[in-house]
C-alpha cells in the first residue's frame, strides 16, 4: 500500500525548503539554482501552484548570472503566469524584473532597460523592486559606456531607494555598481584602449575618485550585506582595481585563484574572473599572457549563452591581435564583435518589447528571429528551429525536423539539449502552447479550435497540456486576459 503525506505537510515542507533558500544567497550559482529547483520540486509534490512560483522567483532579482539563461527565463516566464493568473501583480512584476536581469546578463542592455522601465511605470512596484530596477538601469548604461547617467541614477534615485530596505542588500548593491562604473571611468580616462564605448558617444564629464575611494566601495558593500555573506563578485571588483589603479600584479594570482575554485560550482563567476585577469593582464603590458586569459574566459562562458562575457573577450582579442600586429586574426575576431555589438547595443530596440519579451516567443517578426536563434547555436540546431517555428500549426515529426537539419537525430538531438535546455520534443510542445495562449487572449477562436490548429490529439490533450504550463485551463486563462 502507497502512503501519501497530508497536502498541509507537504506544503508546510515546501515552505520550510523556499525559506531556507532565502536565507542561503548569496552562494555559487550552480549551487543556488539546484536550491531553487529543489524548492520548485518541493511544492510541486504538495501540487501548490503558487509556492512553485515562489520558488521559481528566485532565479531573478540577485545580480548572480545564471548558468542557465535560457532554462531560468522559461521557468520566470512560468511564474509570471502563475502570478498574473492568481492576480499578484506585485509578483509578476518582480518575475519581469528577473527576466530583464536575463537579458543584461546576455548582454541585451538597452532592451533591459526598455523592459524594466516599462516595469517602473507600475504602481504595485515594491519599494525594494524600485530599488533593484534602478541599479539594474544604471548597471546596463555602465556596461554600454554611459557612466554619467549611471554615476546619477545610482546617487540621485537607487541610493535613496536602497535607503529605505534596510534588510535587503539594495545599498551593498549600490555601491558595488558605483565601484563597477568608476573603474570604467578610469580605463576611459587613463587606459582607453580597455575602455568598450561606441562610435559618437557623448563626452563623459564624472570626476575620477581616488583608488583609495574605489576599494573603499567594495569594502563599504561587502560590510552592507545582510548577515555578514561573502559575495565574490566583490572580490572581483575589488581586485580589477586594484590591478589596474595600483597596478597590482598580485591580483592577477588572485583572480586566477577566484576562476580555478569556482569553475565548477559558478561558471558565470570563473569567467567573469578571467576577464578581468585579462584586462590587468593587458594593463601590465603582458599582452601574450591575456591572450591565452581571454582564450580561457572564452570557453568558460561558451555553454552560458552569454554575449555580456563574450562581445566584451572578443573586443580585447581583437585589440590584442591588432597591437601584435596579427591583423587578420584582428579583422575576424571584430567582425564577431562588431555584429554582436550591433546587435546587443539596441538596433534591435523596438516600441513592442512587451510583446516580444513578455507574449509568445515565437510571434516576433521575421527580423527580429535572431532573438530566438542565437549565434552561439550550431547551425544545424538554427536550421531545426527554423523549421520548428515555420511549422508551428501543424503537427510535426520530429523525424522530419531531423531530416531539416542535415544532421543525424543523435547529433541534433544532443547539440539540441546543449543550446536550448530542452528536448525537440517539449521544445515544439512550449512553443506550441505559446503561441496557443495568444490566439486565446486576442483571437474569438473556440479551445477546440486551437487545439486543432496547433496539432493536439484533442481538446482535452490540449487542456492537460496547457494546465501544466500555465497553471489554469484554457477556459480560465481566455477569462483572464
Amino acid at each position: 500500500m502507497i502512503i501519501t503525506k497530508p497536502r498541509g505537510s507537504l506544503r508546510a515542507h515546501a515552505a520550510r525548503v523556499i525559506g531556507a533558500l532565502r536565507r542561503s544567497a548569496p552562494c555559487p550559482a550552480a549551487e543556488y539554482e539546484q536550491l531553487v529547483l529543489n524548492a520548485r520540486d518541493a511544492a510541486l509534490e504538495a501540487d501548490d501552484k503558487l509556492l512553485e512560483a515562489e520558488a521559481l522567483l528566485h532565479l531573478g532579482r540577485t545580480f548572480v548570472p545564471s548558468t542557465n539563461p535560457q532554462r531560468s527565463w522559461l521557468l520566470l516566464q512560468h511564474a509570471r503566469a502563475i502570478f498574473e493568473t492568481n492576480g499578484l501583480e506585485t509578483k509578476a512584476l518582480s518575475c519581469r524584473l528577473g527576466l530583464a536581469q536575463l537579458l543584461f546578463d546576455m548582454g541585451e542592455e538597452v532592451n533591459a532597460i526598455a523592459v524594466t522601465q516599462r516595469v517602473l511605470e507600475k504602481m504595485a512596484l515594491s519599494a525594494e523592486d524600485r530599488g533593484f530596477a534602478n541599479i539594474l538601469i544604471a548597471l546596463c548604461h555602465s556596461h554600454l559606456g554611459e557612466l554619467d547617467p549611471a554615476l546619477a541614477r545610482l546617487s540621485s534615485v537607487a541610493m535613496p531607494l536602497a535607503r529605505l530596505c534596510p534588510n535587503s542588500p539594495l545599498l551593498a548593491q549600490v555601491k558595488w555598481a558605483q565601484g563597477l562604473t568608476y573603474i570604467r571611468l578610469y580605463m576611459y580616462r587613463r587606459h582607453v584602449e580597455l575602455f568598450r564605448g561606441w562610435p559618437g558617444m557623448p563626452e563623459i564629464k564624472a570626476s575620477l575618485p581616488s583608488p583609495e575611494d574605489v576599494y573603499a566601495l567594495f569594502d563599504d558593500a561587502q560590510s552592507l550585506i545582510p548577515n555578514s555573506r561573502h559575495w565574490p563578485y566583490l572580490d572581483i571588483g575589488k581586485l580589477l582595481a586594484q590591478g589596474l589603479m595600483a597596478p597590482s600584479p598580485a591580483a592577477v594570482e588572485a583572480l586566477s585563484s577566484i576562476s580555478r575554485r569556482n569553475l565548477q560550482v559558478d561558471p558565470p563567476l570563473s569567467a567573469r574572473a578571467l576577464f578581468c585577469q585579462g584586462l590587468v593582464q593587458r594593463r601590465l603590458g603582458q599582452p601574450l599572457d591575456a591572450l591565452s586569459t581571454f582564450g580561457a574566459a572564452l570557453q568558460c562562458s561558451k555553454p552560458l549563452d552569454s554575449w555580456s562575457i563574450t562581445r566584451d573577450v572578443t573586443l580585447n582579442i581583437s585589440r590584442i591581435h591588432e597591437e601584435l600586429g596579427n591583423h587578420g586574426e584582428a579583422l575576424e575576431t571584430y567582425k564577431i564583435y562588431f555584429y554582436s555589438d550591433l546587435r546587443l547595443r539596441g538596433l534591435i530596440n523596438s516600441s513592442d518589447l512587451e510583446s516580444v519579451y513578455f507574449g509568445p516567443l515565437e510571434a516576433v517578426k521575421p527580423h527580429e528571429q535572431h532573438h530566438q536563434l542565437r549565434s552561439l547555436d550550431p547551425i544545424f540546431v538554427k536550421r531545426a528551429i527554423s523549421y520548428i517555428l515555420e511549422n508551428i500549426e501543424k503537427r510535426i515529426a520530429i523525424d522530419e525536423v531531423v531530416r531539416h537539419s542535415g544532421v543525424s537525430r543523435r547529433t541534433l538531438e544532443t547539440a539540441f539539449r546543449e543550446a536550448k535546455s530542452s528536448s525537440i520534443g517539449k521544445f515544439i510542445k512550449t512553443h506550441k502552447i505559446q503561441r496557443a495562449s495568444a490566439d486565446l487572449s486576442y483571437t474569438q477562436i473556440s479551445i477546440n479550435e486551437v487545439a486543432r490548429k496547433y496539432g493536439f490529439l484533442s481538446a482535452e490533450v490540449f487542456s492537460r497540456d496547457f494546465r501544466s504550463f500555465f497553471g489554469c485551463s484554457p477556459s480560465r486563462w481566455r477569462r483572464l486576459q
